[in-house]
């Protein structure tokens, strides 16, 4: 019989593996209606836009990227309880993701995220969806096979560009980031465009003394109110610009 502590690791890697397979549901939708990365966005939209209006709490000359109080595996936590603490953690977890080492994937989500992962959740969940993303968006007579992605010569960058931010409460924070996207098996696949990640940051005093984890992702680029294509431009005034300086620069 099943210990108690076996019952809810078992419960605990079906939550996760549920999560991660409606993200590619998610992106099954998203491309079936033509809007993955930000891309035939221009067609006539009756809802209202998905991206948020302008920071109540913007700031004039931009978003100053704060790095973590200390590093774990190399990557930067123990944020300050604020929402600028809230915000720069999503953005150094989102630019960590910039990778397709399902190893260093699984301690990045594991680090940031308020579950914890493994190298199979990735292969299964991010891998799985960064390979469709690539075989529909093969050029006509390319050679791709999604069982052989990634290969050592892959990439898949990341990099956030501006912000926005809603403080719910002390301890909950709603973050969408604007960022600029490449991948490319290695070879004749490449695809670029622009993201608008969503994240819910909650403030838990279990983590690493006191940090700030993702409870819930919400990218509106994947939902079904898509963003209009000018919210993708980093000019539109949901966004505030983000200014990296001091220790942050060349991170």
């Amino acid at each position: 019989m099943s210990t108690p502590s076996q019952i809810a690791a078992q419960a605990a890697r079906t939550r996760r593996r549920l999560y991660l397979a409606a993200g590619l549901v998610l992106l099954l939708l998203a491309v079936a209606g033509g809007w993955f990365l930000g891309r035939g966005a221009s067609d006539p939209v009756e809802e209202a836009p998905a991206a948020p209006e302008p920071s109540p709490t913007s700031q004039a000359d931009g978003f100053e990227l704060l790095d973590g109080g200390e590093l774990s595996q190399g990557l930067p936590v123990r944020f300050p309880h604020t929402p600028q603490g809230a915000v720069s953690a999503t953005v150094h977890g989102l630019h960590a993701q910039s990778t397709n080492d399902a190893r260093a994937l699984a301690e990045v989500l594991s680090t940031y995220h308020r579950a914890d992962y493994d190298a199979g959740d990735i292969e299964e969940g991010i891998l799985a969806d960064r390979a469709l993303e690539m075989r529909l968006n093969q050029p006509d007579g390319s050679d791709f096979d999604m069982d052989d992605f990634p290969s050592p010569a892959s990439y898949h960058y990341i990099t956030p560009v501006a912000v926005w931010w809603q403080e719910q409460d002390a301890d909950t924070v709603e973050v969408a980031v604007l960022a600029d996207m490449e991948a490319s098996d290695g070879a004749a696949v490449v695809v670029e465009g622009r993201y608008i990640f969503g994240r819910t940051l909650v403030w838990d005093e279990g983590t690493r003394g006191g940090d700030w984890v993702v409870d819930a992702v919400t990218d509106p680029t994947r939902t079904g109110t898509r963003p209009r294509p000018e919210e993708y431009e980093l000019d539109h005034p949901s966004w505030t610009p983000i200014i990296i300086t001091g220790a942050d620069e060349g991170s």
